[in-house]
C-alpha cells in the first residue's frame, strides 16, 4: 500500500516530472549512500546474501503447482462473488500483490487496486490460501520474489 501512497502523492505533487523516475532516483540516491557508509570506500560484493533480497527480475519466475491453469481454477473454487458487490453493481480487477518467498511459502499480501464491496478482502484471503509454489531461480538458487495477479470479478462469477 505505501508504494502506491507514494506514487498518488508524487503525481499529486510533481505534475511536471513522471513520478516514476523521481521515485527510481530516490532509490538510485539511497543504494549509492549505503554502498558509500562501507569502510574503506568499497563495498564487499561478496558478503551480499542473495536470498535475502526480494527480486525483481529472476531467471526462472515463480510457478503455482501445476501452472496457469491451476492458478485459475484454484482461484475459481476459493473466491465468491460478494453478495454486496451483486447488489451494488460493481465489477471490475482486483489487483493482489504478495511475495513468493524461497521456500515457495505466499507473503506479505495486500491489495494494490481494489474496487471495493467485499472484492477486495475476497482476493486477498484467496491468495492467502494459495499452496507453496515452486520459487523463483537466481543462478541456480531460490529467492523471493514480488507478484502482482489481476483478480477478475464479473457477473459469471
Amino acid at each position: 500500500m505505501e508504494f502506491w501512497k507514494c506514487m498518488h502523492l508524487l503525481e499529486k505533487h510533481t505534475p511536471l516530472m513522471n513520478p516514476r523516475i523521481l521515485l527510481l532516483l530516490l532509490f538510485c540516491i539511497n543504494t549509492w549512500t549505503a554502498l558509500a557508509q562501507v569502510e574503506g570506500g568499497q563495498p564487499d560484493m561478496t558478503s551480499i546474501d542473495i536470498s535475502d533480497i526480494a527480486c525483481m527480475v529472476p531467471e526462472k519466475y515463480p510457478e503455482f503447482p501445476g501452472g496457469k491453469e491451476a492458478l485459475f481454477q484454484f482461484l475459481s473454487a476459493n473466491i465468491h462473488f460478494p453478495d454486496s458487490a451483486k447488489k451494488a453493481h460493481v465489477y471490475g480487477k482486483v489487483y493482489i500483490a504478495f511475495t513468493v518467498e524461497t521456500d515457495g511459502s505466499v507473503s506479505h499480501v495486500l491489495i494494490a487496486k481494489g474496487i471495493g464491496h467485499g472484492c477486495d478482502e475476497e482476493a486477498m484471503q484467496a491468495v492467502k490460501l494459495m499452496p507453496k509454489w515452486k520459487p523463483a531461480l537466481l543462478k541456480g538458487k531460490p529467492i523471493a520474489v514480488k507478484q502482482s495477479i489481476p483478480i477478475i470479478f464479473n457477473a459469471r462469477n
